[in-house]
């Protein structure tokens, strides 16, 4: 598409360099992390809250073989998780979808973890659709996995 600015000070030229490509995703999702706590106690388990916001073109199926799931762990390292799974901590989780969750919808999980280590992670989240692939693994942009800097105590 071609691309306008228009400014205080008039508007661009559409040439060439004006030119937007976009392409819509299957399976995009926007996940805010930012309810999580950053302090946590070994063996203690915290519950919080994560939303998690259906920006691609198809619907999340909430059950069956190939629902789409909310994976959340500590890692040592953050990333797309069939990248990084050999840089998770001993304790990471599945979290089912409790409905459907349509394009341009959204979604509230409440998320109870309990950490079997001391010292600082990342507490990482990332969509799968379980038994096909993790949403990182075809969509780069928007990032497609969150994390979020913790300490154990």
């Amino acid at each position: 598409v071609d691309v306008t600015v228009t400014t205080a000070a008039g508007t661009s030229i559409v040439d060439a360099g004006d030119q937007f490509r976009y392409v819509s995703a299957h399976y995009c999702a926007l996940i805010d992390l930012s309810r999580a706590p950053t302090v946590w106690t070994k063996n203690r388990a915290q519950r919080f809250y994560v939303t998690i916001f259906n920006c691609g073109t198809r619907s999340w199926p909430a059950t069956g073989y190939t629902r789409v799931d909310i994976s959340v762990r500590f890692t040592t390292k953050a990333g797309s998780g069939y990248n990084t799974q050999r840089y998770w901590l001993p304790y990471f989780t599945y979290h089912n979808l409790d409905r459907n969750v349509a394009p341009n919808g959204y979604a509230t999980l409440a998320i109870t973890i309990k950490p079997n280590f001391r010292g600082t992670a990342k507490l990482e989240a990332e969509m799968i659709k379980l038994h096909q692939f993790w949403f990182g693994r075809y969509l780069y942009r928007p990032a497609q996995n969150v994390d979020v800097t913790v300490v154990v105590h």
